[in-house]
């Protein structure tokens, strides 16, 4: 007996033996780097990365155009609803799994845009699938109050975690190609799932999101976090450092989202009339550089998803093609800079032939005016009525070189030095590769390849008096305590003699006074600029084609030029094919459309206290004699465009309620609605639509499509017009709109 128990006894204590020996052979051998990560884990800090929030994009008056949004995911436990439902059901009280699930999908389609069947056809999946992604796309505030409101009912079978940064784009595909796009950038080293410990962040790929991606992405903090032995939850620590993120930088852009809408709208009714493959506008200021808009639209872009859209190329800083005879206000400016002529000087415009090349291979050119049959003009004229013959005949008298740096003065052949990455510098041939015939082609525009930003640069250089001005479209940037960093105009050494300056700025205003472009000026704003027509070169055959680029660059107000306004049709129709027909008329119009915005009126409210103001009385529609008689009576000055005694008054700047100065004046336009904006186009007749209740985009896309000038009073909802709905409408009839 006593024996079976020492036996008992030995075999139980070797057994403990043998079960440490194998335990310890487990722990401290087999599974070492298991259990060594388990202790590391709880008293060796790891480290977790800390996301910056990536900057917002502003225009320049402070509208948000694009933002960034946290998106997170949302995940049921479908068999944790059952367990719920067991067990806080009662005697008296039954919870049913489908109630709870048509709770759960109540509550997700509230505060977001997820459908309530869609969520419940998710809970109701087939298969054994124990747990459902509901959407990995619900916005941070919809997820709070999602939270809240399962917290309320004791929820605790939903599972939530960041998913990824997005970017909302307030306006839609407005300025789309302009702003860019960005994508998601991860570290794929990291095996690690959840996005908030990796270096994740969104990168731009093109457009003000890649030029500006270093501002906008900000820098990525870290913290280290302490975990408990068996689970992954963190736990408090004393000593733990953080290194807080950054965020990004808000960047607010020089554009003016009611003139890049006005410009997106012309250019899109452009396309549509002359059928034209491209289009692209850009407004400048002539006083700063600064890009008011910068648009360009293909006639594919309607069907095509946004996101797509936002990454294709922005065609005013990298489309390149042949300017036409925009650049004959280019070769004028050069030859009066070197006083080899003077704006009166009569020249040859009769055609002429080129020859060139030897033997068998020798050719001829003309140079021509088409359709024109010109003797003799002043090189005014010979801008105003756009000869080929003319202005070939004036570059002879300019030295090789000095015309080809004039050109590389005014900006071509190099980049603008603008915000944007991905700008082509343009193409112009060495004088040491010049053929017989380039510098006459240069003459007028062809055997050189430019981008619209160079053209347009090239006349703000023109109205800012031969002073060229860096084009910019970075009016600042604002850190996370809203301090605020302003880009600076740069402005260059000037290129051209004040009387140069005078005499191209008198030729280019001839142009719209009675030269190409003589349908497009206002009665009242004049305008100036210059028309260009190119034939396309097959890039093939190196022959020029029957397709062409109809272009118009031109600035405004002639006295004091604020805005230079260039843009460009890509293959218009033949009928729609010259600079006047086409990108003049829609140059007139965006014009037009600022002019119809408040803040850029002509005569703007005083604010020195010391003056006595007076409000301008509404004079439209009268005749003449009696407005001079209300504007004599309230002792407001006036000018009169158009003298007719007997016509009335088509127009008025400024409008009425506007408060002038005694040294200001009200312009009136007089005369039987013979407007030269009116005579624009052969349009369809039009009636006037129904403004009330719209907002003033929508109003602004009507007057445009609609062939009116849009005035506007106050701010908020349009409230009552002057025009009645349904009267007959003719090209540049103004209607006063007044809002609430």
């Amino acid at each position: 007996m006593i024996n079976s128990r020492i036996k008992s006894l030995i075999i139980f204590t070797t057994g403990i033996g043998i079960f440490w020996i194998v335990s310890l052979f487990l722990i401290q051998v087999i599974d070492v780097n298991k259990f060594k990560d388990r202790a590391s884990r709880q008293y060796v800090p790891g480290r977790e990365v800390i996301l910056p929030q990536r900057g917002s994009i502003y225009d320049r008056n402070g509208e948000l155009l694009v933002s960034t949004q946290k998106c997170y995911s949302l995940e049921i436990d479908r068999v944790a609803i059952n367990e719920y439902a067991k067990y806080y059901s009662t005697k008296t009280k039954q919870i049913h799994a489908k109630d709870i699930k048509d709770n759960v999908a109540t509550v997700v389609s509230r505060y977001t845009d997820i459908p309530y069947s869609k969520v419940m056809s998710k809970l109701n999946l087939k298969g054994k699938r124990r747990t459902v992604l509901i959407s990995d796309k619900i916005s941070e505030l919809a997820i709070k109050s999602i939270k809240e409101d399962f917290r309320k009912e004791r929820y605790r079978f939903h599972v939530v975690t960041f998913n990824s940064f997005r970017r909302v784009y307030q306006k839609g595909a407005l300025a789309a190609r302009l702003i860019g796009a960005v994508t998601s950038d991860i570290d794929k080293d990291l095996k690690i799932r959840n996005p908030e410990k990796t270096l994740y962040e969104l990168k731009g790929i093109c457009g003000v999101e890649k030029s500006f991606n270093e501002v906008l992405s900000g820098e990525h903090g870290w913290k280290d976090v302490m975990y408990e032995a068996n689970s992954k939850s963190p736990i408090d620590y004393e000593g733990l450092k953080t290194h807080p993120a950054i965020d990004g930088k808000d960047v607010y852009l020089t554009i003016d989202s009611d003139i890049q809408e006005i410009v997106k709208n012309v250019l899109e009714a452009g396309l549509k009339k002359t059928s034209a493959k491209n289009a692209v506008g850009i407004v400048m200021s002539t006083e700063t550089g600064e890009i008011y808009a910068m648009s360009s639209v293909n006639n594919d872009d309607k069907s095509r998803d946004i996101k797509k859209l936002r990454t294709l190329p922005n065609l005013c800083v990298s489309f390149l093609y042949e300017p036409g005879s925009t650049l004959k206000a280019i070769t004028a400016a050069a030859a009066l800079h070197y006083n080899t002529i003077s704006i009166d000087d009569t020249v040859n415009c009769r055609s002429r032939t080129e020859y060139f090349g030897k033997g068998r291979r020798k050719k001829k050119r003309i140079i021509d005016d088409d359709d024109h049959d010109y003797h003799d003009l002043s090189l005014r004229d010979i801008i105003a009525k756009s000869s080929n013959p003319g202005i070939s005949r004036v570059s002879d008298r300019i030295d090789d070189i000095k015309l080809y740096n004039m050109f590389r003065d005014f900006g071509f052949g190099r980049k603008t030095g603008t915000d944007f990455n991905e700008e082509a510098k343009g193409l112009m041939r060495p004088i040491d590769k010049w053929t017989s015939y380039s510098k006459h082609s240069l003459s007028f525009g062809h055997e050189i390849s430019v981008t619209p930003l160079q053209v347009a640069a090239s006349y703000v250089t023109i109205a800012n008096n031969g002073k060229p001005l860096k084009p910019y479209v970075l009016l600042g940037t604002k850190d996370e305590n809203g301090n605020m960093d302003y880009s600076k105009p740069r402005e260059g050494d000037r290129i051209l003699k004040k009387s140069a300056v005078r005499d191209v700025q008198s030729a280019l205003e001839a142009v719209v006074e009675y030269g190409t472009g003589s349908r497009l000026n206002l009665e009242y704003l004049n305008l100036a600029g210059k028309t260009g027509t190119a034939e396309k070169l097959d890039p093939v055959t190196k022959r020029y084609t029957n397709k062409y680029f109809a272009s118009f660059s031109g600035y405004f107000p002639t006295d004091k030029p604020k805005f230079v306004v260039f843009v460009m049709y890509d293959e218009a129709s033949y009928y729609y094919r010259t600079g006047s027909l086409s990108a003049g008329v829609s140059v007139n119009k965006i014009a037009r459309g600022i002019l119809s915005l408040p803040r850029y009126r002509l005569a703007e409210k005083e604010v020195i206290n010391d003056i006595v103001l007076r409000k301008v009385p509404d004079v439209k529609g009268m005749d003449l004699t009696q407005a001079k008689e209300i504007l004599t009576d309230r002792r407001i000055q006036f000018d009169i465009k158009k003298k007719d005694d007997n016509g009335i008054v088509l127009e008025q700047i400024p409008e009425e309620g506007v408060e002038i100065g005694p040294g200001h004046k009200v312009i009136l336009v007089v005369g039987e609605r013979s407007i030269s904006s009116e005579n624009l186009e052969n349009e369809e007749t039009k009636v006037m639509p129904d403004l009330v209740g719209k907002t003033v985009r929508s109003a602004m896309q009507l007057a445009q499509s609609h062939g009116f000038v849009l005035k506007i009073m106050g701010t908020g909802i349009i409230k009552s017009q002057s025009i009645k709905v349904g009267r007959e409408l003719k090209a540049g009839m103004v209607c006063k709109v007044s809002l609430r």
